[in-house]
């Protein structure tokens, strides 16, 4: 039997007393500050029912794009493909998906997956809309750690690090948070319960607010590779 609700037609609303459509009003409103994420609110972003090829949705924009690079949605996960020209991790090659508010204090939540030996990063307070920071933080979620890295006019000063496993073709799950000077890290296998502790924790002098949000760098033996995302969070203060 239909729901009677859901065969309800929402031109009816005009019809409906004030009440039940101020009420229907407020709910519209509140979606749409979530899905910016408004002051203090999450901004979710899952990519179900999205077909193949097309664009991340809000509030996700392309960063860096080189020749052959790409930032699309493939199998409902959202997609970084590297730049086509071997690169021995050089930032020309990388791609970048920039979540589009900057932002000072937040704490994210995402998973990941490293499909062959790509190179995955989360930037934070990023100087520059590429992600690839004159200035900023990087959280590196690849090679054999974990690692909160600073970077101030082109130099790059670890703040933390230990040591982390990231397989291949396996998910995991990760969460940022950045309040202040203090920056903290932990990663955890995506079929596990989050772990209460921190992994890396440390404190930046990179305070000012700035971009965020995810890299995709190419290895020096493989002309492009993938990394994939997925069920991410961004909550602002």
């Amino acid at each position: 039997m239909a729901n009677r609700f859901t065969t309800f037609p929402e031109s009816w609303w005009a019809y409906m007393p004030k009440p039940f459509k101020l009420l229907s009003d407020d709910l519209k409103a509140l979606e749409a500050i979530v899905a910016a994420g408004g002051s203090g609110t999450p901004a979710g972003t899952t990519f179900t029912g999205i077909a193949n090829g097309a664009a991340w949705p809000a509030p996700w924009t392309p960063g860096q794009m080189p020749s052959g690079a790409s930032m699309t949605v493939q199998s409902e996960q959202g997609q970084l493909a590297t730049g086509s020209t071997v690169g021995n991790y050089e930032s020309t090659d990388g791609a970048s998906a920039r979540y589009t508010s900057q932002v000072a204090d937040f704490t994210a939540t995402f998973t990941f997956r490293r499909v062959g030996s790509v190179h995955v990063r989360f930037v934070g307070r990023c100087n520059t809309t590429s992600l690839d920071p004159q200035d900023g933080v990087i959280v590196n979620v690849n090679g054999t750690s974990l690692e909160l890295t600073q970077v101030a006019n082109y130099t790059y000063s670890s703040i933390a690090t230990t040591p982390k496993t990231w397989s291949k073709n396996v998910d995991y799950k990760v969460k940022v948070a950045m309040t202040g000077a203090t920056v903290q890290a932990k990663s955890w296998l995506a079929t596990d319960a989050e772990p209460g502790a921190w992994d890396v924790s440390g404190t930046t002098t990179r305070t000012a607010a700035g971009h965020l949000g995810f890299w995709a760098g190419c290895d020096a033996a493989a002309a492009s590779q993938i990394a994939l995302f997925d069920d991410i969070t961004i909550t602002t203060a």
